[in-house]
């Protein structure tokens, strides 16, 4: 008999508020001659604009698990090489210094950039933007992991977070567009950089071999 795992419902929610009237707004728009309807919207927890929100950000967490693996392949692959499986040092170096909470992303980002830099896998463009998008990609994933929804009462939710003073994200289809190109763009640049870091370690093997 074939069994479907089973779906788990954690008690897991952001923390959620929806924002009083901004009277200046309403203030310019009557001003200007336009009509502004009060409503009452119903944004709570169980909506379906916050339910998609929450969803996209935990994809971005969980993505961003994605490209820190990727990091630790291409750190793994410097250091190691591209032998066939995983030898005793190079298991040792992934499980206990690689995968260790004391490694963080930041600083896997910060080595794999050097290593880019240093061997010259990724050149103008595409160095710049793999820098940039990490960064990006690493700030994105603390602001939903610590940051709170809130809507407008113009339907409107954003995203309040904290990173050197008080920020927040307008959470509309543009900023969802970027963020999807963002990501895919950053495992391409990845998975260019370790391709191009196998063909080099491939050729020094080579070369050291014919010597």
């Amino acid at each position: 008999m074939t069994r479907t795992m089973k779906r788990i419902k954690l008690p897991i929610s952001n923390t959620f508020r929806s924002s009083v009237l901004d009277m200046r707004e309403v203030t310019k728009r009557l001003t200007c001659g336009e009509t502004v309807h009060f409503e009452n919207p119903d944004f709570g927890k169980g909506s379906a604009e916050l339910e998609i929100a929450s969803d996209n950000g935990a994809q971005i967490v969980y993505a961003t698990v994605n490209i820190e693996n990727k990091l630790d392949e291409i750190l793994a692959l410097y250091f190691f090489g591209a032998g066939q499986g995983l030898n005793e040092r190079k298991s040792f170096f992934v499980n206990q210094v690689l995968q260790s909470s004391r490694f963080d992303f930041v600083f896997k980002r910060e080595l794999t950039n050097n290593v880019v830099n240093e061997l010259e896998l990724l050149e103008g463009k595409d160095k710049d933007d793999l820098q940039k998008n990490l960064k990006r990609i690493m700030d994105w994933r603390n602001a939903f992991a610590h940051g709170s929804f809130e809507c407008d009462y113009l339907h409107v939710i954003h995203l309040k977070y904290f990173s050197g003073g008080r920020k927040h994200i307008d959470l509309n289809d543009d900023y969802w567009g970027e963020v999807e190109k963002c990501f895919n763009d950053t495992i391409s640049l990845l998975k260019k950089a370790e391709e191009i870091l196998q063909k080099s370690l491939s050729n020094n093997c080579c070369n050291n071999q014919n010597s």
